[in-house]
């Protein structure tokens, strides 16, 4: 399994990655010398100078095999998995150091790649961590490696029934919902002790919800597919039918939005501004509509 993303804050992650107290073990380096946090951080500084418009210019990867995957020699062969990765992502010339840590049952490494090209230029991230995982998951099944698509097909069917309750509580929510929003779908989700969490990116975006019951947690789609983030938006605002404005809404609070942020601050905003959607759209279908002058039909030739 293989989670990336692009970070600017380059050498507190070498320094999180090279932890004594995670018995951190450097399992693989590219173009690098240093032997330090400062010396390796400095490496890639001097690359990523020749580059001033990107910001987030570095990679952060987390590695991870399952419990289940026991292998002999595990130091190189993290070597030569990553190594192969880095080649199927398009990375094998840029700057890379890669840390085991050792403090959770399962084996994982923590890898970090300059986004900086030594011809300055900025690796492309769109859909990176989605490309990740799919590099990640082919790699998996060339070395007999269990896949993440398994662990994730084998943690559905072990849940099926927590899924379902989830499922019938959603769908008894809806049902008796009177207020249309976020916020009153949230609380009363609560009531069945099913705290709905949402999602959202660095910058305050909402991607979507995550379902925790009964030491479980789901992403929507997971519980069933009609509680996905836009099957839940319909379900909710159908009045408020414009796909323009739910991405406005959407995107109208990540300028002012923080890591420090109160997520129900955010639920809140987003259904404020929908509020204003809806309402404007009622009062759109109060006005009469203009009526359309009915055209002459002409006999033959072109009518102008």
């Amino acid at each position: 399994m293989a989670l990336a993303s692009c970070i600017s804050h380059t050498k507190a992650s070498i320094s999180y990655g090279w932890n004594d107290e995670k018995e951190a073990e450097v399992v693989f380096r590219n173009n690098l010398i240093g032997n330090t946090v400062d010396e390796i951080s400095q490496e890639f500084q001097l690359i990523q100078d020749s580059n001033d418009n990107c910001t987030l210019n570095t990679i952060s990867v987390v590695l991870s095999l399952s419990s289940k995957n026991k292998a002999k020699d595990e130091e190189e062969k993290w070597a030569k998995w990553i190594k192969e990765y880095l080649k199927d992502m398009g990375l094998s010339e840029h700057q890379a150091i890669a840390f085991k840590h050792k403090d959770k049952p399962h084996s994982h490494c923590h890898l970090y790649v300059n986004r900086i090209g030594f011809d300055g230029k900025a690796y492309k991230d769109y859909q990176i961590g989605k490309k990740s995982g799919e590099i990640a998951d082919k790699i998996s099944e060339k070395y007999g490696l269990q896949r993440p698509k398994e662990i994730k097909r084998q943690r559905l069917e072990k849940t099926e029934n927590i899924r379902y309750e989830i499922y019938k509580f959603h769908n008894y929510t809806l049902k008796g919902l009177k207020n249309r929003t976020y916020e009153a779908y949230i609380k009363q989700m609560n009531t069945h002790n099913v705290d709905v969490k949402p999602v959202l990116s660095r910058k305050g975006h909402i991607n979507g919800f995550r379902y925790d019951y009964k030491n479980h947690s789901f992403k929507g789609s997971e519980v069933h597919r009609s509680m996905s983030f836009n099957n839940l938006h319909r379900a909710l605002y159908s009045d408020v039918n414009d796909k323009l404005n739910f991405s406005e809404a959407r995107g109208e609070f990540q300028a002012d939005y923080n890591a420090s942020t109160n997520q129900n601050s955010v639920i809140q905003k987003l259904d404020l501004i929908l509020e204003a959607f809806r309402n404007s759209q009622y009062q759109t279908q109060d006005l009469p509509s203009p009526k359309k002058k009915k055209k002459k039909k002409g006999r033959g030739g072109l009518q102008f």
